[in-house]
């Protein structure tokens, strides 16, 4: 008492407004205390020259309640938890009427706002007989204030009765926060039963005679009527047809976005301006539950066991007719919001749909982005989920979600959205084999002036450089090599530019794999897997880079190196299933059929037999069953059973045939199995037919565009120069043999001809020269069981680059196939006949 005195006698003599504010809650205490004194003494009260009135005598008994009794609330609510209709009707005491009496307060009010005329249910009619709606309407306007002040709709039910229901309704001020703050702690441990009392309401709402349905409330009152109503209107404003669980559950789980910086943050669902009611029914599987029991809602399962729900036609007709046009528009409005949060962010890589969850996905947005007009507030946010479907999968997916994407740009927009835009644009030209229209796109955008200086545009700017690299390699432009790293990150790394850095190293070792440069190859995956230490990446993706990893080791044939990478996956692999496990046997196989254990490479292939789908309609899973069959074929022959290997490559030649997409796109394999069956025709003698299906594989390599990259070309490889097939690696001639009759002096004339890049700098022609104790058979490759033991023991030399400079020979010019593309590279043409003498 004397401080607070002391504090007081302070402020006469210096007032300061701060320290008087902070009187507030001592003074109440002091000056209800005297009040009390004085009202119990009243010669006293007479000395005293000052009476003390409370401001507001009316709530003043709230802050005098100690308690609140939760037991009588809580039996209330056992008996009519599952018996909503019981709870109206039944005739109850003192405390079910009254709480009744609060409810029916709230529906009256909520009536008023659909329908002018039916402010009362049939249920609530019987109960307020006498009196005035008006005043029973502002009631329920003021509860619903209360109990949003208080925490959710289920406070109604335990207010403390021993307050007046006029003081609730009409004189406690809802600015006094001492009063709700007292309210609050007494009902601290008041059972939760919000959506008891939703439910109650929402039985007074569901009247087909209203002029309005009760859902145009949601948006505005959704926290006063079941959650499960508010989901129906949300599978409508997403369509109303197979819309995914996965979806509705994905408000769970925060956004992620690229910032600025290069980095991912965050957003919740909350921050991302979804109302609370929505994420409460999104992220509860109970009140998810108990919308997909509502008859309205039917379940149905994808191909793939992806979960989808769907309104009947009945309840979608009767929502279209119901609904205002702004409710709809702001419903539309929610489900845009809730798609566009659930798409992961582009580029990142770490998520992937599953193709049936995509392509559900994908409907439901293309539709809710087939308008004329969309929130300008969020067409950023749309073209970032449309991005993500740009960047992979079925390409008349990726095509739509570009032009979609194309058709909501601004000018205005950051570079960011102007970058991502363009380079999609680009790649889906490049795949529709559009190559000038590719590159143009992102030469022009860069040329052009873009204000851009952000970590995350440094690393889309090497996006784009990667997509016209991948370019300048379809159109075999030489300035490859020398531009391929022309970009790189600002150091140190940003998450995004590590992201675009291991793109371009993956770029670089199909480039370099490609011009038979396998060292560099090594180099770049070796580079790309590094960077793995810097940021972990996806399991899959990894297994990616150590099967390219490990098919270069053989193109290298270094075998045993092959096999010890793998066998570092393997051991660490849980499933042993799906495309990237294939990907990485078949490696394995390679590595074996390089070291002749051709037992162990059939092995492999029975095992990869057991996993592979049993239909075909994706492109991914036709060209591993070509490869498997392709690897199957080549034991046979690398064993020398040419019948067999013969069979093996007809069901090969068959199987593309019957694979019309495969075909379409890989049709230059064809002429590996044609000309893989003319080998093994000679090998059997028949000259014949192996010239017919040389002639064969001709016709098609020259047709087809050639795929150097592609793992069935592993023993037969389309020479860049001049774009026919040879037999790669292989000795072709053992021209001393044990046993053979030599001469004193013995000769041996060998006509070679070599393929030299038409550049400046030498031209140097090169035979390598190997000797064996075992081997005597010509033409097996040099990783043959055959060549056991051969060594490689120099090589012959000559520069020719004299006849060039002098003007004898003239370079060829770039070959083409009968559709007038560009099949080769300019060239010289070196034909020379070694001799040599012992």
């Amino acid at each position: 008492m004397a401080c607070l005195c002391g504090c007081i006698n302070q402020l006469i003599d210096n007032f300061d407004p701060k320290t008087a504010a902070g009187l507030a809650s001592g003074l109440n205490k002091h000056l209800e205390a005297i009040r009390s004194i004085l009202a119990r003494n009243k010669s006293l009260a007479k000395e005293v020259r000052y009476q003390i009135i409370p401001s507001n005598q009316r709530t003043a008994k709230i802050l005098s309640l100690h308690s609140i009794d939760l037991v009588k609330i809580e039996r209330l609510h056992s008996v009519f938890k599952d018996d909503v209709k019981g709870f109206w009707v039944a005739s109850g005491d003192a405390l079910h009427q009254e709480l009744r009496r609060r409810i029916a307060c709230i529906t009256i009010f909520l009536r008023s706002k659909v329908d002018d005329n039916a402010w009362a249910s049939y249920d609530v009619a019987n109960l307020i007989q006498g009196r005035t709606l008006s005043e029973l309407r502002y009631a329920g306007s003021k509860y619903i204030k209360i109990a949003r002040r208080l925490g959710g709709i289920g406070s109604i039910l335990w207010l403390p009765l021993e307050i007046p229901a006029s003081t609730y309704e009409r004189y406690l001020n809802m600015d006094d926060a001492e009063a709700f703050d007292h309210i609050q702690n007494l009902g601290s441990d008041a059972p939760d039963l919000n959506l008891f009392v939703q439910r109650l309401i929402t039985a007074q709402l569901d009247d087909p005679s209203l002029v309005l349905s009760h859902r145009n409330l949601l948006l505005e009152y959704g926290d006063c009527i079941s959650p499960s109503e508010q989901g129906l209107l949300l599978l409508h404003a997403l369509g109303g047809n197979d819309i995914p669980l996965d979806l509705l559950k994905s408000a769970k789980i925060p956004m992620r976005r690229w910032t600025n910086e290069g980095e991912i943050q965050s957003i919740t669902a909350s921050d991302f301006g979804f109302n609370a009611e929505i994420i409460r029914l999104l992220s509860s599987d109970e009140r998810l539950e108990e919308l997909s029991q509502r008859p309205e809602v039917t379940q149905q399962a994808l191909e793939d066991g992806t979960i989808v729900w769907s309104l009947s036609p009945e309840a979608q007709e009767e929502l279209s007719h119901r609904l205002t046009s702004q409710t709809t528009e702001d419903w539309a409005t929610t489900a845009l919001k809730l798609l566009c949060f659930a798409c992961p962010p582009c580029y990142e890589g770490k998520v992937n749909w599953a193709l049936p969850l995509k392509k559900a996905i994908w409907n439901l947005l293309d539709k809710a982005t087939n308008q004329k007009r969309l929130p300008s507030s969020l067409r950023a946010c749309v073209i970032e989920a449309l991005l993500f479907f740009c960047e992979r999968d079925l390409f008349s997916i990726r095509f739509a979600a570009v032009e979609r994407a194309k058709s909501l740009l601004r000018k205005n927009m950051s570079f960011y959205y102007q970058a991502s835009v363009t380079l999609f644009d680009s790649i889906i030209s490049r795949i529709d084999g559009n190559f000038q229209r590719s590159e143009a796109l992102i030469v022009d955008f860069l040329a052009a002036d873009h204000d851009g200086n952000t970590r995350s545009d440094n690393a889309l700017r090497g996006r784009l450089h990667i997509s016209n690299i991948e370019n300048k390699i379809h159109r075999y432009d030489k300035e490859v090599a020398s531009t391929i790293y022309n970009w790189e990150g600002i150091h140190p790394l940003s998450t995004f530019e590590i992201e675009v850095t291991r793109r371009l190293q993956g770029v670089a070792a199909k480039f370099f794999h490609s011009i038979g440069d396998f060292k560099t190859t090594r180099a770049s995956l070796e580079q790309h897997l590094w960077l793995n230490s810097t940021m972990p990446i996806r399991p899959n993706t990894r297994l990616l880079i150590v099967t390219r990893l490990a098919e270069i080791h053989c193109e290298l044939h270094e075998y045993e190196k092959a096999l010890e990478i793998i066998q570092v996956e393997l051991d660490g692999m849980t499933a042993r299933k799906g495309r990237p496990f294939r990907r990485l046997s078949m490696a394995r196989a390679e590595g074996y059929i390089g070291l002749g254990r051709l037992d162990d490479a059939t092995t492999v292939l029975e095992e990869l037999i057991s996993v592979e789908p049993p239909e075909l309609d994706d492109l991914n899973d036709q060209v591993l069953r070509v490869r498997r069959l392709i690897l199957s074929a080549r034991i046979h022959h690398e064993g020398n059973n040419f019948p067999e290997a013969l069979q093996h490559w007809q069901v090969t030649g068959q199987m593309i045939e019957s694979l019309g997409i495969f075909k379409s796109r890989h049709g230059w394999i064809l002429a590996i199995v044609h000309l893989s069956m003319a080998h093994a025709h000679i090998a059997l003698g028949n000259e014949e037919l192996a010239r017919q299906a040389w002639n064969a594989g001709v016709e098609i390599a020259m047709r087809e565009r050639f795929e150097t990259e592609w793992r069935g070309n592993l023993w037969l490889r389309m020479d860049p120069h001049d774009a026919k097939a040879y037999i790669q690696n292989t000795i072709y001639y053992w021209l001393l043999k044990e046993g053979q009759h030599v001469p004193p002096v013995w000769e041996c004339d060998i006509e070679t001809t070599h393929l030299l890049d038409a550049l400046p700098g030498p031209l140097i022609c090169a035979e390598e020269l190997f000797v064996s104790d075992s081997a005597t058979e010509s033409h097996y490759r040099r990783g043959n069981r055959k060549n056991k033991g051969a060594e490689r023991v120099g090589a012959i030399e000559v520069d020719v680059s004299l006849l060039r400079d002098k003007g004898l020979i003239t370079p060829e010019e770039d070959p083409t196939n009968k559709a007038g593309k560009k099949v080769g590279a300019r060239h010289y043409k070196i034909t020379l006949k070694l001799r040599m003498r012992l």
